[in-house]
């Protein structure tokens, strides 16, 4: 989607009309429920790493947004990020996406201290 524009979604409360983000693909605007569970979501960004069999999802992150929850309750009514793994989402402000990345960093490097001790093990150097 490139711009905002106004969309009906029917509801078991009724049907709600409401702005949609241009940055939302829509497909969280299925008929029924309660207005609380409408959901806007963007496309999701797949971070994957290569294996010996094949691509393997690490994580992905995508937009969110829930326009009528209780906004007192995080993450609230805004924007966020929401960070699917180990089976469940985790939303995220930019802090905590900074964070996230940070803590990537950090793994690299273990992954890479892992290497080298693998490589000292069988006998070869890296």
């Amino acid at each position: 989607m490139t711009a905002s524009r106004l969309v009906t979604i029917p509801r078991l409360d009724g049907d709600v009309t409401i702005p949609c983000p241009a940055w939302c693909n829509g497909e969280s605007h299925q008929s029924g429920e309660l207005r609380q569970d409408i959901t806007h979501t963007g496309d999701d960004v797949d971070f994957v790493i290569d294996t010996d069999r094949g691509p393997a999802l690490l994580f992905s992150v995508s937009l969110e947004s829930r326009p009528f929850v209780d906004p007192d309750v995080p993450p609230g009514r805004g924007v966020f990020a929401s960070v699917y793994a180990d089976g469940d989402h985790f939303p995220h402000d930019p802090a905590g996406l900074v964070r996230l990345a940070a803590r990537l960093v950090e793994i690299a490097e273990d992954v890479r201290a892992q290497a080298r001790t693998l490589a000292e093990l069988a006998g070869g150097a890296q």
